[in-house]
């Protein structure tokens, strides 16, 4: 189950990505952890759809008849990793997913990829009388900071309900995506970006698949907030202490995941050896803590900087590694 940071007092964009087209508009439910009533609502795209009037013999630029009803001019925020998933949806009803890499004016858009062969591009502009259209996949809803509340407070239930789009007299097919919803202080953050991780090891590359090194920071701060989050006393989480300091484990699991990914494409062991550095720092940074909020009040009261966790937060005194045992490297084989 994905798990979602709200900031108190502030009002949170829910963004949520389809896994393909659908029929209708997601319903956004949020429900409070102990009582109070749920809020939320119709989620909209973050664009409205283009007509699709030319795919190039390149199977990568699209030209629409017209501009698409998106928040700027050219949509350049529409694109990428994050914002960029669409559907091609052809005027019989087949879909292909894609994602768009830039727009070159306000009519013409460039896939990262050239749609795969299995894709006949004649039968989506097929004269059937009915319209091909470009569909983005990614859809919001703004939640207003009163229905949080004014304290911190974890696990709201967030559930998005939508129906797909199965085609003919297909039956419609009713899913939901579930995610937990924490409201906190601040969201733990090493502050760790592309270009701080690329300034520390200039020699990493992003995969040909992706725009950005983004993903794996991503997944690295979630792995590293997973590892933190073990070795905190109960009630306390990683919101409540200075990320910034657990930087450099960020870099190094990271860096570990990027060549790990690369092992199992190679079919070859994972090395370990960076893993281990980058449990070693974490364990390191554990025994002093920069800041822990121990009353939960966003100051830093007397007491709380500086703070000498030591042997109270670690197992055994030294750092220990809970999952070294249970980590597995689909394809390879090997384990941990």
């Amino acid at each position: 189950m994905k798990t979602r940071k709200a900031v108190v007092g502030e009002d949170y964009v829910y963004l949520w990505r389809s896994p393909g087209v659908l029929s209708g508009s997601p319903e956004l439910t949020v429900t409070p952890p102990a009582s109070g009533a749920t809020f939320g609502g119709t989620m909209s795209a973050v664009c409205g759809p283009g007509v699709i009037s030319s795919i190039a013999n390149d199977r990568r630029t699209i030209t629409l008849s017209a501009a698409i009803e998106a928040p700027v001019t050219p949509p350049n925020g529409l694109v990428g990793d994050q914002y960029g998933a669409v559907a091609i949806v052809g005027q019989r009803g087949g879909f292909a997913l894609a994602k768009v890499a830039y727009f070159e004016d306000s009519t013409t858009v460039v896939l990262a990829e050239p749609l795969p062969h299995t894709v006949d591009v004649s039968d989506i502009l097929a004269d059937s009388g009915g319209v091909a259209s470009l569909q983005w996949l990614t859809y919001s809803y703004t939640l207003s900071a009163a229905d949080f509340g004014t304290d911190t407070k974890r696990n709201f239930s967030a559930v998005v309900e939508y129906t797909e789009r199965q085609g003919g007299s297909a039956p419609a097919r009713i899913s939901r995506d579930r995610s937990l919803l924490h409201v906190v202080r601040a969201p733990f953050d090493t502050g760790l970006d592309e270009l701080g991780l690329l300034a520390a090891v200039p020699h990493l590359v992003v995969p040909g698949a992706q725009d950005s090194l983004e993903p794996q920071i991503a997944s690295a701060l979630t792995h590293l907030e997973t590892f933190v989050q073990r070795q905190l006393p109960d009630g306390k989480y990683p919101d409540d202490i200075d990320g910034a300091q657990f930087r450099p484990a960020h870099i190094m699991l990271t860096q570990w995941a990027i060549m790990t990914a690369r092992s199992v494409i190679q079919n070859e062991p994972p090395d370990m050896t960076l893993y281990d550095r980058a449990m070693e720092s974490v364990g390191e940074q554990m025994d002093r803590l920069n800041w822990l909020d121990a009353d939960g009040d966003g100051r830093v009261d007397e007491g709380e900087a500086d703070y000498n966790a030591g042997a109270s937060l670690v197992v055994g005194g030294t750092f220990t590694d809970a999952y070294a045992d249970d980590i597995s490297y689909p394809g390879t084989g090997q384990a941990r």
